[in-house]
């Protein structure tokens, strides 16, 4: 103990509860923690579940989050969902993304039989038919609802648990997976089974609170690393993303360094800083894609909810996706131009200031304020557009009637540059003549002060 020292024991346990552990000591002190031994519990299928059940009926779909598609399986009775990103819709990949769903279903005793999907999966009808699967395509504007309505559910958890403003790719790909993991692997209320979960009727695995419920998705923790006898790190920073789903508990994370996912047994959790975020911001920006989670279509046209609460849609899906991008604009519209006020000052100005030109005849104020009434080329050329579009809708008869926009005059940078400089010139030239006409008071005869 060191005498008169103020801080105690119970201080030092009340700091590391708010701040958590020294990193200083995680990273220098850590030691390779030990492996236990792996019992295996795998479940059986119950045989009257693949009498009654063994031929399934797949729902698919293609959901896109931030232009990142995903081909979003579900089975009806069982409820067993799926989900892997592609990067095409092209009938290749399609048809690998099925035949990877259809050899889990394989390996447990059940039978792909039938497929229901909308216009978009036609192309595979033939490889589908050559496996011995049907495939029902819906009409135009019409939706599977199995599946449609498994997507809303993904894109719920996906918005709760999403914990920063801008994404990598790789983190929202593992959200999808996270969602869909602890959606199989409860039972569902419609199940076949009261207690047997999805995930453990298809993969004959069950998961165990202690082994596998100690970490969120978006935890931060520094993973161990391998130790050696190095001034090296032993720890480094990731972020929790979900389980690898084996038997030990082990965790996928994204690295923070790198940005690659990372398979670790061993971690320490940590509070979450403000550099954390920002180093994941960091890595979202290399993506050039949305702010925070975006759900669209494959053409990436924003999508709103399409689904009510019975899943049944009464909405074109086409119609959905023109309301939301026009909103969209508005939305832009009103932020780029809201500030009205700062404009009219600003215009004002410019006024004053050709109407002081006009009356000294100055060809090279009268040069910038013909740049200042310049308008860019691309700001310019759309409102024209919007106008024109306004004028053909609306008075098809009376063309010869201009519309004028009211954000068509808006000031630029350097228009208010311009502004400043001439002010700032005639401020100074008019107290040169203050100062030359100014009546002496004095008996000294001063000299008058120089302009240069």
């Amino acid at each position: 103990m060191i005498p008169n020292c103020n801080v105690t024991r119970e201080d030092i346990l009340r700091a590391e509860d708010i701040f958590g552990p020294n990193l200083g000591s995680v990273k220098g002190k850590t030691t390779r923690k030990p492996t236990e031994h792996v019992s295996l519990t795998w479940k059986k299928v119950p045989k009257d579940i693949l009498e009654k059940y063994g031929d399934v009926t797949l729902a698919i779909d293609i959901m896109t989050i931030n232009k990142i598609p995903f081909v979003i399986t579900i089975s009806r009775h069982i409820h067993f969902g799926t989900a892997e990103p592609i990067w095409n819709k092209s009938k290749k990949t399609i048809m690998t993304s099925i035949q990877q769903v259809m050899r889990a279903y394989h390996a447990r005793g059940f039978r792909v039989c039938n497929i229901l999907g909308d216009g978009g999966f036609e192309c595979i009808r033939n490889n589908l038919a050559d496996m011995g699967i049907t495939l029902n395509v819906a009409s135009r504007n019409e939706h599977v609802p199995e599946v449609k309505r498994y997507i809303r559910t993904i894109n719920e958890r996906v918005r709760a648990i999403a914990p920063f403003k801008k994404y990598p790719l790789r983190l929202i790909a593992e959200m999808v997976y996270n969602a869909v993991f602890w959606l199989n692997t409860f039972p569902h209320n419609e199940g076949i089974h009261a207690t047997n979960s999805p995930r453990t009727l298809i993969t004959g695995l069950a998961i165990d609170y202690h082994k596998h419920c100690k970490l969120a998705f978006g935890t931060y923790v520094q993973v161990h690393e391998e130790v050696d006898s190095t001034l090296r790190p032993r720890t480094s920073g990731a972020i929790a993303l979900r389980l690898t789903g084996n038997e030990q508990g082990g965790h996928y994370f994204l690295s923070l360094h790198s940005g690659k996912r990372l398979n670790r047994y061993a971690w320490t959790q940590l509070p979450m800083p403000n550099e954390v975020i920002a180093q994941i911001h960091c890595l979202a920006a290399a993506t050039e894609k949305y702010d925070g989670i975006v759900f669209t279509d494959i053409k990436g046209n924003v999508l709103t909810e399409q689904l009510d609460d019975n899943g049944d849609t009464g909405n074109d899906e086409h119609t959905i996706a023109s309301e939301a991008t026009e909103n969209t604009t508005e939305n832009y519209t009103e932020e780029q131009y809201g500030n009205n006020h700062i404009n009219d000052d600003v215009r004002s100005m410019q006024s004053g200031m050709e109407n002081e030109n006009k009356n000294d005849n100055t060809s090279n104020d009268d040069e910038d304020l013909n740049r200042s009434d310049q308008l860019p080329t691309e700001d310019g050329n759309k409102s024209n557009d919007d106008s024109k579009s306004v004028v053909n809708t609306e008075n098809t008869e009376d063309t010869d009637e201009i519309i004028e926009d009211p954000y068509e005059q808006h000031i630029t940078i350097d228009d208010i540059n311009v502004v400043t400089e001439m002010n700032t010139s005639r401020m100074a030239t008019q107290q040169i003549d203050d100062d030359q006409n100014q009546v002496q008071t004095h008996g000294y005869n001063l000299r008058s002060q120089p302009t240069k």
